[in-house]
């Protein structure tokens, strides 16, 4: 792989990593708490419909799976990041090639 090539990735991967790293900041400073921690602080859940409740969960569920996304991905930007450091980007881990 030429100089220029892994120039080239090392910009994408620092591109994506600066996207991930927003959306995760994001992601927290929207996130008001926990689906437990929202609604023990009520008195009763008397007066809130199932479906609220279910529509609530599912959105407290949704955010935290593209949280664990984001972190993965940006875990593996890292690790490339680093095989670029250290001159092994782009070689198989089996064969060397």
């Amino acid at each position: 792989m030429t100089h220029g090539e892994l120039e080239r990735f090392k910009t994408l991967l620092l591109q994506k990593k600066a996207e991930y790293e927003k959306m995760l900041k994001t992601s927290k400073d929207n996130q008001v708490g926990n689906f437990s921690s929202f609604y023990s602080n009520e008195l009763s859940n008397y007066d809130n419909h199932p479906a609220d409740m279910a529509s609530d969960l599912y959105e407290a569920e949704k955010s935290l799976s593209m949280e664990a996304s984001a972190k993965r991905k940006l875990y593996l930007i890292n690790k490339a990041l680093e095989k670029i450091e250290k001159g092994i980007y782009g070689i198989c881990i089996s064969c060397k090639r």
